[in-house]
């Protein structure tokens, strides 16, 4: 076992989670904490900090912490994740897993990825050189070519390492990359050009797969890499290239009529001697194979700063896929169970996890979700997952919110619900900084007026860090007037509620119904059709 007398600092105690998920803050220790074997233990070492940054000519905040993410899907098919704490720190999560192998996808600054394979029972240390990660294996000899091996072929096989996805180049826009295609009208010409963009970058990609194949055998003969993991990365590059031959096969159907292997045949999994489900990079082409087959034909909900397709008739058109395995299948109806629970009303989030229930081979897949997304669930659906699921651990409350009004009064979120018992709830989350929140004020106002004899309330709350910056904001917004206009108490001890409902995206609704219970986690924004059609059914 390779550990150096330094390495022992980066040793932390590791607290588990019933999700299979757990994060603690750092606590040094001498002694060295094996993990047990269904599990693989990550150490971040004070992952680079980055701060959020203005734009000048829209004076839209980003920041780029949430650029740094590590997320794995586990072989429950379960997708585990981990984000960076707002300030550098040694910390240490854990990712329950069962299966021999598991993908880490690493997203950092500007959205990079690099991926690294490692297995089960696993101690993972991350330190950082420039912003990239590196990656050694505490509890075994790994070699750093065979760990880091996705840091090595990037700068092998592509030229420019700015513009790694963590796939083939095919993956970028072939529009990007001709100049001038944009000014030509003549509708045969461009479907000609941008044929033979697919054309040079399938020969590309090609190219860099026999070049794969080259460095992988060097990597193996100067002993490396071992020969589990030289299959695992050529697995990949070969399913990658086969995916960019059924992308190219597409856009011949489309445009030039007959051709075989498109991406609604697509079956690869068919011939794969592991559950290539289980792998980042394969959820990749599964979330392209949806989008491309599904999200066209169920039609969009529009929203101010963004749109998203209607994943209730994605899940449903699922369920007819006959070419698809059954554990991709599985992995798609996870991700849009949870995302029909994100976005649409309690009801609609009840029926289709109770169908999910059926439909998916994996209890612990229901158990998850349940636990995941327990603020979200009506006390009846609840008690269904207790009674069905054990252990499910519920929580029948949300967690605590400070707020503060103009005169600097502080307010309880929950009190604040208290107080308006008997009507439904339309909460806004804004910010003096945003844009779009701005671009959504008129209709909201334009709603409440609609609804101003309806028993609905409209609260609006600033997640703005300075008071002044705030009271500047309303006077832009217009709402300076309005009795129920809050901002959070970034001075509160306990503000879990923000991280608790993930309301790291603004402009964001929630809506309460009458009894003062959350029933949209992510609720239509004013400026939809259907957010009219939810307050209708929740008042009747």
């Amino acid at each position: 076992m390779r550990v150096s007398t330094s390495t022992w600092s980066y040793i932390t105690v590791v607290i588990l989670v019933t999700l299979g998920l757990g994060s603690c803050k750092s606590r040094s220790v001498q002694d060295h904490v094996e993990p047990t074997l269904d599990q693989v233990v990550l150490i971040i070492d004070k992952c680079p900090n980055y701060s959020s940054t203005e734009n000048p000519e829209t004076g839209v905040y980003s920041s780029t912490a949430d650029d740094f993410e590590i997320t794995a899907i586990n072989s429950e098919l379960w997708k585990l994740s981990y984000k960076t704490k707002q300030f550098p720190t040694l910390d240490t999560v854990v990712f329950q897993t069962k299966g021999e192998f598991l993908e880490l996808d690493h997203i950092y600054k500007f959205y990079r990825h690099l991926s690294f394979i490692v297995q089960k029972g696993d101690t993972v240390l991350f330190t950082y050189d420039q912003d990239f990660p590196k990656a050694e294996i505490l509890n075994r000899e790994v070699s750093y070519e065979e760990l880091n091996y996705d840091f090595i072929r990037s700068n092998y096989l592509l030229d420019d390492f700015k513009a790694l996805d963590g796939n083939s180049k095919f993956n970028v826009s072939p529009l990007s990359s001709v100049k001038g295609y944009l000014t030509i009208r003549d509708p045969l010409k461009q479907k000609d050009i941008r044929s033979k963009i697919y054309q040079d970058a399938l020969e590309e990609g090609r190219s860099q797969l026999e070049r794969e194949i080259l460095l992988l055998d060097s990597l193996v003969s100067q002993g490396l890499m071992g020969e589990d993991a030289k299959s695992l990365y050529l697995k990949r590059a070969s399913v990658l290239n086969q995916f960019n031959e059924y992308r190219y096969n597409e856009y011949l159907r489309e445009n030039f009529g007959g051709s075989e292997n498109t991406l609604v045949e697509w079956d690869i999994q068919s011939t794969s001697e592991v559950d290539l489900a289980s792998f980042g990079y394969y959820n990749k082409i599964l979330d392209y194979i949806e989008r491309k087959t599904y999200y066209s034909r169920v039609g969009w909900i529009e929203e101010v700063n963004r749109r998203y397709p209607d994943y209730r008739r994605v899940y449903d058109s699922l369920k007819t896929n006959e070419f698809l395995a059954k554990s991709e299948i599985d992995r798609l109806l996870t991700k849009n169970i949870e995302l029909i629970i994100e976005h649409f009303p309690q009801k609609d989030s009840e029926t289709y996890l109770k169908k999910f229930a059926e439909d998916v081979s994996n209890p612990l897949l229901v158990q998850n979700v349940l636990n995941k997304h327990r603020y979200a669930l009506s006390a009846e659906i609840k008690e269904w997952g207790r009674r069905n699921f054990a252990p499910v651990s519920l929580s029948d409350s949300l967690l605590q919110l400070s707020l503060i009004n103009t005169s600097n009064e502080q307010f309880d979120f929950n009190k604040l619900l208290e107080k308006h018992r008997g009507r439904l709830v339309y909460v806004d989350f804004w910010a003096s900084h945003c844009v779009p929140c701005y671009v959504a004020m008129p209709y909201s106002k334009d709603l409440a007026s609609t609804y101003k004899d309806q028993a609905i309330s409209f609260i609006y709350i600033s997640i703005d860090t300075e008071y002044e910056r705030w009271l500047w904001g309303m006077d832009k917004a217009e709402i300076s007037s309005y009795p129920n206009s809050f901002m959070v108490n970034k001075e509160a001890a306990n503000n879990s509620f923000l991280a608790q409902l993930e309301i790291n995206e603004i402009p964001r609704y929630l809506l309460f119904n009458k009894k003062g219970e959350l029933v949209q986690y992510r609720a239509f924004g004013p400026k939809t059709s259907e957010i009219r059609d939810v307050f209708d059914t929740y008042l009747n």
